[in-house]
């Protein structure tokens, strides 16, 4: 008969020999490797997006948003909020006591909005640097030094450069103006080195890296997504995070002139009314004005937007969040939630009005228009949102209970 061993003897040689393996190349390099449950790659900090919708498809968990000491590339259409996302990142790690770091290589950053979007300018690092090499020296030591100053350790740090497609090399800058395609090349090889370099910084400084992107046309493509990102495939790789958003529909407001004169002929036509029944309605009733009748210069003020997470590696890929953009304003979700509210079965309609199920409330039954004026009640928006969050959260085991290596050791 075989000699039973020991199970903790077995235990004891099983971890003198990790960490043999380990203090292997912690002699090559001090502080290379450690345990699994000590990984330094793990993120350790969060980043409000402004969107809890957002915030749980980025990382399948309530406390989640944009991670610190990670890579996350932003893209998409024109003018559809990606800066003012940005802003309110920014806004959201300054008020955990962290500090933004804001790379304007547009030379486009606009006071106004990013105050609005609750940006705390004196406690903002603005950058007027445009070149590429010198970017990423600035942003080194910048990292370095928050890295080796003990109030920021456990701050998260938010960068920001608006926008990769606009940044150039030193030798572009120093070139001509005609178009040399070995400096596009030049360019994507400089990113990739750049990147490989400041990860590890990154990393230390609890910082997440958003590099916000355009994008452009693919000529001659007949199948497929005919649009593409610049800068070669050297970003896509290193993020962490890739977001496209799309824009689903625009908010407009009236043009004020119009809107003033829309709401006098509305306020005479109630004193017409009036005046009409007091005359025991002889005569026509009066009509009333339409909106549509009262034209002018609209104006756009935000987004209804659809964020995709082309590539995720802290949560499951290829899920979208829905919310609106409000230029000036950041992030405004609470009308997004109804449709989940739907989805999820947290409300269901009855006739032509809805009602929530299995949430104790004075709202009872209520239009699709008095939505927002439901969520009035602080306590109620927040057991919707909750909620919401909640049946956001996908099971990673897919539903099958998971069994760690102590709590098979114990079975056994």
């Amino acid at each position: 008969m075989a000699k039973k061993t020991n199970k903790t003897e077995t235990n004891s040689a099983t971890d003198e020999f990790f960490d043999q393996l380990i203090g292997q190349q912690n002699a090559i390099e001090p502080g290379a490797a450690v345990l699994g449950d000590e990984m330094f790659a793990e993120v350790k900090k969060w980043s409000s997006t402004g969107s809890s919708i957002l915030n749980t498809i980025i990382s399948n968990s309530k406390d989640g948003g944009w991670p610190c000491g990670r890579v996350v590339e932003l893209y998409g259409e024109e003018a559809i909020g990606k800066s003012t996302l940005v802003y309110a990142a920014m806004a959201d790690c300054q008020r955990q006591g962290g500090i933004p770091i804001f790379f304007d290589i547009e030379q486009a950053g606009a006071k106004n909005v990013m105050v609005a979007c609750g940006v705390d300018l004196k406690r903002l690092v603005y950058s007027g640097l445009t070149e590429m090499e010198k970017i990423f020296q600035a942003l080194e030591k910048n990292l370095q030094a928050i890295i080796e100053n003990p109030i920021y350790q456990d701050k998260p740090v938010i960068v920001c450069m608006d926008s990769l497609a606009q940044m150039s090399t030193e030798q572009e800058v120093e070139a001509d103006y005609e178009h040399n395609m070995n400096m596009s090349l030049r360019k994507a090889q400089q990113l990739g080195k750049a990147l490989r370099k400041i990860v590890p910084f990154l990393n230390k400084a609890n910082a997440c890296l958003i590099v916000i992107n355009q994008q452009r046309d693919k000529p001659g493509v007949m199948f497929g997504d005919p649009k593409t990102t610049p800068g070669g495939n050297a970003l896509k790789f290193a993020a962490t995070l890739r977001i496209k958003l799309k824009g689903a529909q625009a908010v407009v407001l009236m043009d004020p002139v119009a809107q003033a004169e829309y709401e006098t002929a509305l306020s005479k036509y109630d004193v017409d009314v009036e005046k009409w029944k007091s005359n025991d309605k002889v005569g026509a009733k009066p009509i009333k004005p339409k909106k549509e009748d009262f034209k002018g210069d609209k104006i756009i003020v935000g987004y209804d937007v659809e964020a995709f997470t082309v590539k995720n590696k802290v949560g499951p890929p290829k899920r979208s969040a829905n919310f609106r953009i409000m230029f000036g304003q950041g992030i405004v979700e609470e009308e997004a939630w109804f449709d989940y509210a739907l989805k999820f079965g947290i409300v269901h309609k009855v006739g032509k009005e809805y009602e929530f199920l299995g949430i104790k409330n004075d709202a009872g039954k209520f239009s699709r228009d008095s939505w927002l004026s439901v969520l009035a009640d602080a306590e109620l928006r927040e057991k919707v949102k909750d909620l919401v969050v909640e049946k956001m959260i996908r099971p990673l085991d897919g539903g099958i209970p998971v069994v760690t290596s102590d709590e098979a050791a114990e079975q056994d």
